[in-house]
């Protein structure tokens, strides 16, 4: 019932199930090349009607494509270890889990027990550019950063940044200048 709502509010199969999705796909493909050839399907207490035909559209959206990316990923460690699969279930700062595979060798030399703690990590991953999702992570390495920020620090890059940019007018009209203008 679920998947004939969606068909019946838009065109797009994301949402439906894969074989469903694959049987849809499938049927639009024949409406496109056979002349006059339509799938028609109806439930009227349900849903209006849907008709597959030469004029709809019904398809995947192809910008839900995963990319692979290397990312910093701040969260607190759960779990770490595993006998067969070592991996680390971290939980990000907006409450989702993610479980990153590693190296037995990488947390046998690891000095620090990072375990209930917050860290930063370094980890390759596939990333869904549509969905902003993370899948297949895998810890390349730890990485120390300072929780705290170093006012003094923070006041030293303030006062070389006014220097440098001391006889610059606009700042943002030299910045979109470099870019190539405001296109």
């Amino acid at each position: 019932m679920q998947d004939l709502r969606s068909l019946a509010a838009g065109e797009l199969l994301d949402s439906l199930d894969a074989r469903r999705k694959e049987v849809v796909e499938r049927w639009q493909k024949a409406a496109k090349r056979t002349k006059g050839l339509a799938y028609r399907l109806a439930m009227p207490q349900v849903i209006d009607e849907v008709l597959i035909s030469a004029e709809s559209d019904y398809r995947a959206d192809d910008a839900d494509q995963w990319v692979q990316v290397e990312r910093y990923v701040r969260g607190t460690i759960e779990n770490l270890g595993g006998a067969k699969q070592p991996n680390a279930h971290v939980r990000l700062p907006d409450g989702r889990s993610l479980t990153v595979s590693t190296d037995r060798e990488l947390l046998r030399d690891e000095k620090e027990n990072r375990l209930y703690k917050t860290v930063m990590l370094r980890i390759r991953a596939e990333y869904n550019v549509l969905t902003h999702e993370l899948r297949n992570a895998r810890l390349l390495q730890f990485v120390e950063y300072a929780k705290e920020i170093d006012e003094e620090q923070l006041r030293r890059l303030g006062r070389c940044g006014t220097e440098a940019w001391k006889g610059v007018d606009d700042p943002t009209a030299w910045v979109d200048e470099l870019r190539g203008g405001k296109a």
